[in-house]
């Protein structure tokens, strides 16, 4: 089975859960955005009366009334921004139906965002009826287009059989674009696939990989993992994924480090001892 790190808290807007691929759910996995080029989350506001307790009125407001008119004439930036004030209650109170249509009108568009927390919505039955299988059609749209958290959710859904029959050979491949999409449970869970395989001694040296660039990214215990297979490599082996590590994280992980960690473009040399 699919493993992933201890849970450990997560705000509500990111699907960096950390409860492992069987059980984990997007329900509260919420991902605002106009598109690509925003993929921070935005803290979801503290409740329905948001709007009001920020002193934001939605009537007479010049700005919204222009992303509501171009949402009502199909501009598709429009309707997921919309889509996402309405999710997290940011300018607007929060309305979950609101949400849910705003984002599928944007979603049928081909907005990734939006495809992705349609299927949060329709995954946790927020502002629409339950149904992981209409959940999964819309993660699979956003997993498509690289969207990492969706890709998440589809290696979620193939280990789990929630939604769709269960498959581990698409829970590995849905597992292995979300690694690669960066996203850090991910890294660490293909990890954990890896290491229990006894294919070959590629399937360790990968396994090796993954720790260390889930610890790049601050996931406990990655570190402890990845030293326990180091021991395992040989020298060549240990410098070859090393400097396929230090490729990925140049390219891939931010640099802006983690708050009260330091982080290195290189790997943690191993332990030996």
């Amino acid at each position: 089975p699919v493993e992933g790190p201890a849970r450990t808290s997560a705000p509500a807007d990111d699907l960096a859960e950390t409860t492992p691929p069987e059980t984990t759910r997007a329900s509260d996995a919420i991902e605002p955005g106009t598109g690509a080029a925003d993929t921070a989350p935005v803290p979801p506001a503290s409740g329905p009366d948001a709007t009001t307790a920020n002193g934001v009125s939605e009537t007479g407001n010049a700005e919204l009334d222009a992303l509501r008119a171009d949402a009502a004439t199909g501009v598709a930036t429009a309707q997921n921004e919309l889509g996402v004030r309405y999710l997290v209650g940011r300018g607007v109170a929060q309305d979950y139906g609101e949400a849910a249509y705003w984002l599928r009108k944007a979603a049928a568009q081909d907005m990734t965002n939006a495809q992705y927390n349609l299927g949060v919505l329709y995954d946790s039955g927020r502002g629409v009826e339950p149904d992981p299988t209409e959940a999964l059609i819309w993660f699979h749209s956003a997993a498509e287009n690289g969207h990492g958290r969706a890709q998440m959710a589809m290696a979620a859904a193939y280990a789990s059989g929630r939604g769709i029959a269960r498959n581990p050979d698409e829970a590995l491949k849905w597992l292995g674009e979300a690694a690669e999409s960066n996203v850090p449970d991910a890294q660490f869970s293909l990890g954990n696939v890896l290491s229990a395989s006894t294919d070959s001694r590629e399937s360790l040296t990968d396994a090796y990989y993954w720790f260390r660039i889930a610890d790049a990214n601050g996931v406990t215990n990655a570190s402890q993992r990845a030293d326990q297979i180091a021991v395992q490599l040989t020298p060549e082996e240990r410098a070859g994924a090393n400097a396929r590590i230090s490729h990925f994280i140049s390219q891939k992980i931010p640099r802006t480090p983690t708050p009260g960690r330091a982080r290195s473009t290189e790997p943690a040399p191993p332990q030996t001892t």
